[in-house]
């Protein structure tokens, strides 16, 4: 500290500080003093100058904070680091939001204090500190803001309970807001205070769903995602090969915007729904197991079953590629003759044939059992036999190759006789 001594006589300078005398220099008008380590404000200054003697008071700079750690909601130890927070615990007080903050402590002399925050909620609290009746205020402090760590269950579509855990979540349900996504939780109920919630999720659908929770100021979302329950097919029916409708049976559905996928294709003509059953109309398909999914906002259920069932007509045309192809092609272990390269099929019967150069050996007069056939390709092949002339009306185009001779055949219109080569 400097003191002024214009207009002070010449002499020796004692200074004392309080009661702790203080290593001085003068010069011609400036007194130069080093003061100790402290805190105050208006202490007592005695100077004494040859026979002058001069009383005064000196203050100690005040507090000042820089910085302050969050303590989360349901309280804890803070550290306040700033300057001039002296070296005893016993002259210092602080309070944050009016509250008292117990037991501080100097952790670095003058630089850091610390003390016990009781529980609460909010951000940029005002805190004072005062030093030896030297006092200041910030709004650095703020309670942690809330930290979900896990969430669930899954809700079913209609809507449900989950749990939420976490840190800082406060102690009264009333000051929290949840959201699922973009709708409002309802019926919050603090199972634990500060860290396990519990509330409603109301009838939705979908994954990739975030949850935010709102608590004192502060709006966090979850670090991930969440969703309904995916569609659970429990049991499903089959059909006929030419057709029918597909009874679909399970939970989670969605009662508008779901698809129904057979195989991979989107095949129903309508899709409806009653209670947990869903009804998909089918023109009809290929004997053979599918994937059946069900589809519902991004999420899917899926079962592996046989859609179609073999019915007379089926029998019929798988009896007639075996045999074109003069071997058991068909059979119960492989009974879709539509996934045989070059037969093609619509409605699961078989409508093109494209089977050139594929060393057939089998009787000509199979293409009888194939009631649905409109176009084929058997040239270079080793076929036997001959053409039925009472069934050929809706032919596009037909080749045949017999005894490595080409032979051309026309399709004429229906009930038109078969013009034979």
């Amino acid at each position: 500290m400097n003191a002024s001594l214009v207009g002070i006589a010449d002499g020796e300078a004692i200074v004392y500080l309080n009661t702790t005398q203080l290593n001085c220099f003068r010069s011609k008008i400036v007194l130069s003093c080093l003061a100790p380590p402290g805190s105050g404000i208006s202490l007592e200054l005695n100077v004494t100058i040859g026979s002058k003697y001069i009383p005064s008071t000196f203050s100690y700079q005040p507090p000042n904070i820089t910085f302050i750690s969050l303590v989360e909601t349901s309280g804890g130890v803070t550290e306040i680091s700033g300057i001039n927070f002296g070296a005893n615990a016993t002259n210092v007080e602080i309070r944050i939001a009016g509250n008292l903050c117990t037991n501080p402590k100097i952790v670095v002399p003058h630089f850091t204090i610390s003390c016990n925050v009781s529980a609460g909620i909010g951000r940029n609290l005002l805190v004072f500190v005062t030093v030896n009746r030297q006092r200041t205020v910030s709004d650095l402090f703020s309670y942690a803001p809330p930290l979900v760590t896990k969430a669930g269950p899954s809700p079913p579509l209609t809507g449900g309970s989950i749990n939420i855990t976490g840190n800082s979540f406060g102690s009264d349900a009333k000051d929290l807001q949840i959201q699922f996504g973009s709708v409002e939780c309802s019926n919050i109920v603090m199972l634990t205070p500060h860290t396990l919630v519990t509330c409603r999720v109301p009838p939705g659908t979908g994954g990739d769903i975030v949850l935010t929770v709102s608590l004192g100021g502060y709006s966090v979302k979850s670090s991930f995602n969440l969703s309904y329950l995916s569609p659970v097919i429990t049991n499903m029916t089959s059909i006929p090969a030419y057709g029918g409708i597909l009874k679909i049976w399970g939970d989670n559905f969605c009662t508008k915007d779901a698809n129904v996928s057979i195989g991979g294709n989107f095949l129903c003509t309508f899709v409806e729904y009653e209670n947990s059953t869903i009804f998909c109309g089918l023109n009809g398909g290929s004997v053979s197991n599918f994937t059946v999914a069900v589809y519902c906002d991004g999420l899917n259920g899926t079962i592996q079953r046989r859609v179609f069932d073999p019915t007379e007509e089926t029998d019929r045309q798988s009896f007639g590629i075996n045999r074109l192809f003069g071997r058991q092609i068909v059979n119960s272990t492989h009974p879709d003759f539509c996934f045989i390269p070059g037969v093609n099929c619509l409605f699961g019967n078989v409508s093109t044939l494209s089977l050139p150069q594929r060393d057939l050996a089998g009787d000509l007069e199979a293409v009888y059992n194939l009631t649905h056939l409109q176009v084929a390709n058997l040239t270079r092949n080793n076929l036997k036999g001959n053409l039925p002339t009472r069934r050929w009306a809706g032919w596009c185009s037909f080749l045949q190759k017999i005894h490595q001779r080409w032979h051309p055949l026309k399709c004429l219109q229906r009930k038109r006789a078969y013009e034979s080569c």
